[in-house]
């Protein structure tokens, strides 16, 4: 499998209650209470290691709540590799209702980045580069952090030493990061259409991404619709069968886990089926990058793929 690095900018101490029948306004009792490491990078990483792969995780992380975070990381053996900054990461707290199966988020913005700390950063991907094959760029940008660090990332990481690209982004940062034309992109339909794509196409979203930003793998994900893909190699789109959802919080970041996985091979078909599977596994979880190998094949042979 391919080695592959995430870059998390914006990591997040993930803190889940599950309550039944959750009530604003009023007491409620937690029936469990999970803290994990969380950005999308970590979660990638956790799902591409339970895989089988290898996968490291580097970015910004500082104060208590950031060790905090690379502890979680580390001890769940997460080879980690984060800069340390002055300002604290965030927290961010999750109420999961077992009865409706709503999920509500309190997600904090996150902390503000010097230009020091962005250098030190941009310094620390540059050396870890070498022993990799695939850079994971994925997640918001936080303040104090230029606008255009995916576009910077995949220009060293594809330039510099020939290792592939992975964008993952939304809003201005997808956009900037797309125009230096990473080797796969994959955003979901209304990230796509943030930049331009129909989203009431989404299946031919891939193609028209492909080929308005000219770029060698694209793929739209449209949560319980499914995914679509396409590359040189042709376009398909993959649908999971019906599951019992958890939680969504992760299902993106663990397809990505699972196309990567499939993708060794340059096998388009094979890693969107993979990567559907591995997403429909996570979203039975309320924990985020929550796969094994083994579910994960499972399902992958009752994905429906359609070639296109």
């Amino acid at each position: 499998m391919l080695r592959i690095l995430t870059v998390t900018l914006n990591p997040a101490l993930d803190q889940v209650y599950e309550v039944a029948d959750f009530a604003v306004g009023k007491l409620n009792r937690p029936a469990s209470k999970t803290v994990t490491a969380g950005g999308k990078g970590i979660n990638v990483a956790r799902a591409y290691r339970a895989l089988g792969g290898n996968a490291m995780a580097t970015g910004l992380a500082g104060g208590s709540v950031g060790r905090d975070i690379v502890n979680a990381a580390t001890n769940e053996g997460i080879p980690t590799a984060f800069v340390s900054i002055a300002a604290e990461s965030r927290a961010c707290v999750k109420v999961a209702d077992s009865v409706t199966g709503v999920l509500t988020e309190l997600n904090e913005p996150g902390p503000v980045v010097t230009a020091e700390e962005y250098g030190s950063l941009l310094a620390r991907v540059r050396e870890l580069l070498p022993d990799f094959d695939v850079i994971v760029l994925s997640g918001s940008v936080p303040p104090g952090v230029p606008i255009d660090v995916y576009a910077q990332l995949v220009r060293m990481a594809q330039e510099n030493f020939g290792v592939a690209a992975l964008l993952d982004a939304s809003g201005a940062a997808l956009k900037a990061g797309i125009g230096a034309m990473p080797q796969i992109v994959k955003p979901n339909r209304h990230e796509a259409a943030e930049i331009g794509i129909d989203p009431d196409r989404w299946p031919d979203a891939a193609t028209e991404l492909r080929s308005q930003y000219r770029i060698p793998v694209a793929v739209v994900t449209a949560g319980a619709e499914g995914a679509a893909v396409d590359s040189d190699a042709g376009k398909w789109q993959a649908v999971s069968p019906p599951i019992d959802v958890k939680s969504a919080v992760g299902s993106g970041d663990s397809l990505t886990a699972g196309f990567l996985s499939g993708w060794g091979d340059r096998d388009a078909m094979a890693a969107l089926r993979f990567g559907v599977a591995a997403g429909a596994v996570n979203a039975q979880s309320y924990r985020s990058g929550d796969v094994t190998a083994d579910a994960v094949r499972e399902m992958a042979d009752r994905v429906i793929v359609t070639e296109m």
